[in-house]
């Protein structure tokens, strides 16, 4: 049976808040302007009313026990409810907000999700990070990603969103036989994708290899060679035009990643769920293959 909240402060619930959202009990502290021990003397003070642990204490920092995983869900489902009229009067909401990585070329997707997510979660504010795909995902970074990979280490849930038409592209005023840009990791290591248009193409001279599928897109631009980009983040590009006699290619899989630590929290399991809805729906719009909605552990 669940403890009773009765007579514990909203206050003193708010500071447990921050301390399960934020990575350390030091950096909670500084954000809320106390010292280290004070706050550890509030959680301790929380924890004795609640009559459990709430915290378990490791080396590397607070993880959340299963009492404290509990508190933290009926905290933030008070939250939903009351919204900001709880919070008025107190200090600004530390820690509401969730990361959300996204390719530049994919975020035209992920817009028609917010509006959703913010009628239920009005307070959360959601950082929209545009940014070129790492060749692995940081567990330290945001708390939602979506990638053209999957992870191949870290704690993640993984979820295959939908799998996207893919060509071989270059730009309009390049030569007949223009060379190849590869997407690889910098250590030489090329996608699937590249190995199967070298092995199509195997005479065909490898002009640059980058990491990240924005450094593809400028250096077609550049007029540098021709690369394997997916239909949709090409048509943003007129200038882009297929190459042809290119060997067909299968679809590029757009995953979701959320990070293990994160999902615990019910804003981040209700934005990547918004999110997942909008882009396989906008996905399916711009003829990609259907998605498929399984949950996969991180390799």
């Amino acid at each position: 049976m669940a403890a009773s909240l009765h007579g514990i402060a909203w206050d003193d619930l708010r500071l447990f808040l921050a301390v399960a959202r934020l990575p350390s009990l030091r950096m909670t502290a500084e954000e809320l302007g106390l010292s280290a021990a004070t706050l550890s003397r509030h959680i301790a003070a929380l924890e004795g009313q609640f009559g459990a642990l709430l915290f378990v204490r490791r080396s590397r920092g607070l993880e959340l026990s299963r009492e404290g995983e509990g508190l933290l869900a009926r905290c933030e489902e008070i939250e939903r409810i009351v919204g900001r009229a709880a919070l008025k009067g107190a200090a600004p909401s530390t820690g509401q907000e969730v990361r959300l990585a996204c390719l530049p070329a994919l975020t035209p997707l992920v817009a028609p999700a917010l509006p959703h997510f913010h009628a239920s979660w009005p307070d959360v504010t959601v950082a929209l990070e545009a940014t070129s795909e790492p060749m692995e995902a940081d567990d330290a970074g945001a708390e939602i990603s979506i990638r053209l990979s999957r992870p191949r280490t870290g704690r993640f849930t993984v979820r295959r969103l939908a799998t996207l038409a893919t060509s071989l592209y270059a730009h309009v005023d390049a030569p007949p036989d223009p060379p190849l840009v590869l997407w690889g990791a910098p250590h030489g290591k090329r996608s699937r994708l590249d190995d199967m248009l070298v092995d199509s193409w195997p005479s065909r001279r490898v002009a640059l290899v980058v990491d990240d599928l924005a450094s593809v897109v400028a250096a077609i631009g550049a007029g540098l060679g021709a690369g394997v980009l997916p239909d949709m983040m090409a048509r943003a590009h007129p200038e882009f035009v297929p190459v042809p006699d290119a060997p067909p290619f299968e679809g590029n899989d757009a995953w979701m990643i959320v990070r293990e630590d994160a999902r615990r929290r019910p804003a981040v399991r209700d934005l990547a769920s918004c999110v997942a809805d909008a882009i396989t729906a906008g996905a399916r719009g711009r003829r990609a293959i259907a998605p498929a909605p399984a949950l996969l552990p991180a390799e």
